[in-house]
């Protein structure tokens, strides 16, 4: 059930077209999660690590990190998002457009 939560979580992301804009890559699924990685120096706030994870109550959190030099500081969390809202919430987080 892992990769079809990350497969859900990719597409509500945008898919194919939201990889290609944020150039997000190594991707990794939870059991309940999506992670993967993002560009040096492209996001705001140098976040180049980033978690969404399913909630039982059917929201989502996001999580932003910066990983620098074996140091991992959190960048911002944010809690029971629903899925509509994930492209809007990912933008605001880490200042990168989702779609064209």
């Amino acid at each position: 059930m892992s990769k079809q939560v990350a497969l859900t979580i990719l597409s509500q992301l945008g898919g194919h077209k939201f990889l290609t804009m944020t150039g997000a890559k190594n991707l990794v699924s939870g059991s309940d999660s999506l992670s993967f990685t993002l560009p040096a120096r492209l996001a705001v706030r140098g976040i180049n690590r980033f978690r969404v994870t399913l909630q039982p109550s059917d929201t989502y959190t996001l999580e932003a990190w910066r990983l620098r030099n074996l140091d991992l500081q959190p960048r911002g969390i944010e809690t029971g998002i629903y899925a509509e809202a994930l492209r809007d919430t990912f933008r605001s987080m880490t200042g990168l457009e989702t779609s064209l």
